[in-house]
Formats: C-alpha cells, structure tokens, sequence
C-alpha cells in the first residue's frame, strides 16, 4: 500500500516554559484568550477529518514548530507561529487553516502520484 507523509507545522496553545511550574486550574480563562488556540481546534479537526478518510495511507505529524528538533524543518519551509504549514512529502502543499476539499485533493494528488511510481 502507498502511503503519504503529512506534516502539520501548527503552534499548540500552552503558558507552561521548560522548568517553571505552572496552576494550570487557574489559567482556565487565560487559556482562552491563546491566540493560537482557535488554529489549534480548526487543525485538529482536519486532522481528524484526513485519518477517518485515509486512514493508514497518510502518515501524519502534528508539529509544534517550538519544538527543537524540528528547527531545520521550520526555516526550510518558513513556518510561522501564526500560520499552519501543511507538507506532504517534503513540500509545503498548503499554509494557514484550509477547506477540508482543498486539503483532500491535495492529499489525493500525493497518494496518485506515489501509486504511479
């Protein structure tokens, strides 16, 4: 079976830094005002969306582009903290939140031309 590999670069909402201990009980109405919080939501739910769809045809990465290890990843493809990166298979196919038809299409188009080769 051929599969596809999609990277979502998308900032997860958070107040907490490395070491610092954080009441996460009495944060619950900051958390709201994240600004990254409704990217976060609309992300999900498209990621939902492509693994009730394709299932194991997509191998999928949400990625937080605070996240070191990606770092080479984040400039190679000028990720944002306020704009989600879609890749598939090494290249940015789309950048903020999109349609769920354009998502799928574009997903469709990797999974064709892999079955091609």
């Amino acid at each position: 079976m051929k599969t596809t590999r999609l990277k979502v670069f998308v900032e997860r909402p958070s107040s907490s830094s490395s070491c610092m201990t954080m009441d996460f009980n009495a944060m619950q109405a900051e958390k709201e005002t994240f600004l990254t919080l409704p990217l976060a939501t609309q992300v999900a739910a498209l990621a939902r969306e492509v693994s009730r769809e394709f299932g194991p045809r997509v191998e999928l990465d949400l990625i937080d582009p605070r996240n070191m290890f990606f770092l080479l990843d984040v400039l190679r493809y000028g990720v944002k903290p306020t704009e989600p990166v879609w890749v598939l298979d090494g290249k940015v196919a789309l950048r903020g939140v999109p349609e769920w038809k354009d998502l799928k299409a574009a997903i469709e188009e990797s999974l064709d031309r892999k079955g091609k080769d």
